[in-house]
């Protein structure tokens, strides 16, 4: 069972996208911010973390830096979740695994980590 960890500075984001993933037969973990996130990531080790960008303590963009800067988290993939459409190609450089513009329906959301954790298991096996 995959491991999908969610940052989002939304409670009822946060706790809705997790029990959506918990429904999906996923274990979910989560964060309200990336400074907590971070901490966290290190311990669960996820299979996926999705994220939004704008959130207090450590935004988006220097929480996905720390997690590329690391040796123990750079290899996760990351899907970017953000009510920002215009940000996406600054994401690619990154090297995410995706981005979904706010709002979403859960049934994208299943579609693109269920797509996402494929293709990292067909990585893996190579």
């Amino acid at each position: 069972m995959a491991t999908i960890f969610v940052v989002d500075d939304d409670p009822d984001v946060l706790n809705v996208t997790l029990a959506l993933f918990v429904k999906h037969g996923y274990d979910a973990v989560g964060a309200v911010n990336g400074l907590d996130a971070l901490q966290l990531v290190r311990k669960v080790n996820p299979d996926l973390i999705v994220t939004d960008i704008i959130m207090p303590q450590m935004d988006g963009f220097r929480f996905l830096k720390e997690l590329k800067d690391s040796p123990l988290t750079s290899g996760i993939p990351i899907l970017i979740i953000s009510g920002h459409g215009k940000m996406e190609d600054s994401f690619a450089a990154y090297g995410v695994a995706g981005f979904m513009i706010k709002p979403f329906s859960t049934k994208d959301l299943i579609q693109k980590v269920e797509s996402i954790l494929s293709c990292d298991q067909d990585s893996d096996e190579l």
